[in-house]
């Protein structure tokens, strides 16, 4: 890991199971504002998300968006999974969101724009978390599966960028004088 993602580490808290994705488009130069492995103690936040906020412009987001619609397609190329598993990207007010997790990850967005209305209402929100037993080890099992895909993606991207890396080293070679001499 280059110093410069080492010491990006040390500052900000990253989820071991999503930590390489955020890592691999850091290194890609996609800009990432917040991640999450997923979660099963959490009401709705099973599903593993990454949001990514382009800085500079909506133009960017539409490109790096198309960017990553493009690596998934490659990935998805010879591989079949159900769709909730399938990782994919959705629209947020700013940017855009990596994820999979189905109806997890929408239910978990509507609960989250949910209590941020109602936190603009100065209204209470009652958190419910009371999970059985049985459905604690349902959805441990999902995320496990949920976790899976999002780490196959990962090492994709780090195996993608090992090759980029190596043609780009290999061109460099192939245009220098140095070996002529």
């Amino acid at each position: 890991m280059p110093n410069t993602l080492k010491s990006v580490a040390k500052q900000v808290v990253i989820d071991e199971k999503i930590r390489d994705l955020v890592f691999a488009l850091n290194a890609l130069g996609v800009t990432t504002t917040g991640s999450c492995e997923g979660h099963i103690d959490h009401r709705n936040a099973l599903a593993p998300w990454i949001k990514i906020t382009p800085t500079k412009s909506s133009r960017e987001a539409v490109q790096i968006r198309k960017k990553i619609q493009e690596l998934l397609n490659t990935f998805y190329k010879n591989r079949r999974v159900s769709s909730d598993i399938r990782i994919k990207t959705t629209n947020a007010n700013v940017g855009f969101w990596l994820h999979n997790g189905g109806k997890y990850f929408s239910a978990w967005r509507r609960e989250v724009n949910e209590r941020t209305y109602r936190i603009s209402l100065s209204k209470k929100i009652q958190r419910k978390n009371n999970l059985s037993a049985r459905e604690r080890a349902r959805r441990k099992e999902r995320l496990a599966i949920y976790q899976k895909e999002i780490i196959l993606f990962s090492a994709f991207l780090k195996k993608l960028a090992e090759q980029v890396k190596f043609e780009y080293l290999l061109s460099r070679v192939a245009t220098s004088d140095e070996f002529d001499k």
